[in-house]
């Protein structure tokens, strides 16, 4: 059996509650000897993940669904190596492209064309890569008539479109999508759906995280479901509704 691109192993993930950190005040009444145990500052938190283990393998699109705050942005994040697991392991065998939020990655003083480079580069592309790909990307985003603005005047379906053909055409092993593609509009958004099948036929391996059931169904020969941070299904096929809930 071949080792698995991806594997989360006993993962979870605790988020603090309210300010960033205790005020002077409270962090030293806090280390007061007379104070007791109970009287100490707690920090409210919650478990965004909580012990998530699974694992993907070359080749698969695997579809994360569930609820508003059940913990698939919060998934990718870490996977992706955003944000560090508070427990567990995660193994990637591979580079990843993340798609993860409008906007994330560009520098917005930049133009579209500058900016084309700088996610090459990000991506472990180099300039001669980037550069022979560089027609395709355009053609692919039809933003060929902005390239020379900078970003920060881009509308978010604008941003989707450059940021998703740098990641497709400039693909590495392991590509992660959060949702983003609810921004474009219906026709991109089919562009997308045949250059993701395209790469699934490369033997590029695809995480993808959407509300959207019937583009889980169109995408993913596998779904992991979460609720509260928990993994409550693994399997094939788009579960039903109650199941999400």
């Amino acid at each position: 059996m071949s080792i698995p691109i991806i594997q989360v192993s006993h993962v979870s993930k605790k988020f603090y509650l309210g300010p960033a950190g205790l005020t002077l005040r409270e962090y030293f009444t806090s280390m007061m000897p007379f104070v007791s145990a109970k009287e100490r500052i707690e920090r409210k938190h919650i478990w965004a993940l909580n012990d998530i283990s699974f694992d993907v393998a070359q080749g698969e699109c695997v579809g994360i669904v569930g609820n508003n705050g059940a913990g698939k942005s919060t998934l990718l994040r870490v996977l992706s190596g955003i944000t560090p697991p508070t427990q567990g392991d995660v193994f990637i065998r591979g580079r990843i492209t993340s798609l993860l939020e409008v906007g994330i990655g560009f520098s917005h003083e930049l133009t579209g064309r500058e900016n084309i480079f700088l996610r090459g580069t990000i991506l472990g592309s180099s300039v001669e890569q980037t550069r022979d790909k560089f027609d395709e990307i355009v053609e692919f985003s039809g933003l060929k008539e902005f390239l020379d603005t900078p970003v920060k005047r881009y509308s978010n379906g604008m941003f989707v479109r450059l940021a998703f053909s740098v990641a497709v055409h400039l693909a590495a092993e392991i590509l992660l999508v959060d949702e983003v593609l609810a921004v474009g509009d219906a026709e991109f958004q089919k562009k997308c759906l045949v250059k993701m099948h395209e790469l699934l036929s490369s033997g590029r391996t695809i995480l993808f995280v959407s509300q959207d059931m019937s583009l889980i169904k169109n995408m993913c020969q596998r779904v992991v479901t979460l609720d509260a941070g928990s993994l409550v299904r693994d399997g094939a096929g788009v579960p039903l509704n109650d199941e999400r809930t």
